[in-house]
Parts: C-alpha cells; sequence; structure tokens
C-alpha cells in the first residue's frame, strides 16, 4: 500500500502523523474484535487453550543421529556403525495422553532412515543339518531384523518408558531412547530427576 499525502501535510511531523493514523486504521479493529469475546477467537487447531493448559499437552521429541559413510573412487561405503537417539520431553500427563502419537512419530521417522536394513536382530549363530548321507550343509540365518520386529520394539521400548515415569512428580520428564544397529541393545531410560 502507497500513501498518497496532499501537499500540504509534506513537512515531517505532518507524515509522522499521517503513518500512525494508517497503523491505527488497521489495529483498532483488531483490537475491538479481540476484546469483546476472547473465545470466539479460534486458534489454528480449532480450539482455544490457556498457557497453563497448553503447556500441560506439549511433548518434544528431539532426534539426534549420526551415520558414517566413505566415499572412495565415486563409490559410497556404510562404515560399520550408526545410531538414533530421541529426546521425548513432556509433562507425565503429556507423555501419557500423547504416548500413541509418540510412537507413531517416531516409528515413523526411524522407517524413512536409510540405514533401517541394517539394524541386527542380535547374536545370531549358525545351524547345521545332516542329511541321511553324512553330509552336513551349514545355512546362516538372516541377521537383519524385519520392520514389523523393528517397529514391535520401537513401540515396546518407548511405552515401557512412559509407562516408568507416570507417576513422577517431576515439572518436565526427559526420556532418552537409543537405537543402534543392534535391536537387543536398544533402550529408553528416564533421564530426569524426581524432586518429590
Amino acid at each position: 500500500m502507497k500513501l498518497i499525502l496532499p501537499i500540504e501535510m509534506s513537512n515531517a511531523r505532518m507524515k509522522v502523523i499521517a503513518v500512525f493514523v494508517v497503523i491505527l486504521y488497521f489495529m483498532v479493529p483488531t483490537l475491538f474484535l479481540s476484546l469483546n469475546d476472547s473465545t470466539s477467537m479460534k486458534m489454528a487447531s480449532g480450539s482455544v487453550q490457556s498457557a497453563d493448559d497448553a503447556a500441560a499437552n506439549f511433548v518434544r521429541i528431539v532426534k539426534d543421529s549420526m551415520t558414517t559413510y566413505n566415499i572412495l573412487n565415486n563409490e559410497t561405503e556404510f562404515v560399520g556403525f550408526f545410531d538414533a537417539s530421541y529426546t521425548i520431553s513432556g509433562t507425565n500427563e503429556s507423555l501419557k495422553s500423547s504416548e500413541n502419537a509418540i510412537i507413531s512419530a517416531i516409528r515413523e521417522d526411524f522407517n524413512k532412515s536409510p540405514t533401517i536394513g541394517y539394524i541386527k536382530i542380535g547374536n545370531v549363530s549358525t545351524s547345521s543339518t545332516s542329511d541321511s548321507q553324512g553330509s552336513t550343509s551349514v545355512t546362516l540365518p538372516n541377521p537383519f531384523a524385519d520392520s514389523a520386529t523393528i517397529n514391535q520394539s520401537i513401540s515396546q521400548k518407548v511405552s515401557n518408558a512412559i509407562d516408568s515415569v507416570e507417576s513422577l512428580n517431576a515439572p518436565i520428564i526427559d526420556i532418552k531412547c537409543e537405537f543402534n544397529m543392534n535391536i537387543e541393545d536398544w533402550q529408553c531410560d528416564n533421564q530426569s530427576l524426581n524432586p518429590s
């Protein structure tokens, strides 16, 4: 919007007054609307929440991950270590009420990881079988976890951690989940201090 001033308003003081009037022109209807009925103003989510309600329902998930690759002669090589940690923060009420959403967010993020196909089930041993002629064949089982096993483990670890902090009397609870290359080493632990 361009403000066109008459010639008689060319001095600096008149310009400041004119700008102030234009600003008031746009702000006054908004002020009256918000003062009139605060409950009629809707947030983007479709509801009005007090600051205390919003804090009680707030959960934050922060991911920290590391993957190492080498590039040699234009070929990418995965260097055998990766790990992802998720720090989940909130009140015990917000964590419990958002448990399904937390699990879904972590599973969805983890399933998009390029390293998901390299997660090992644990210590896998070889098995051998003998046939009737006395020859022995050695088979190597698949050492890698399938997506169903990975998702089941994430769900179980996160759910157990949220259940374990349900009775804590702390303003903010931090749960840290460590998901690395071996599914047997995965863990989610309470990182908060209990002040009670």
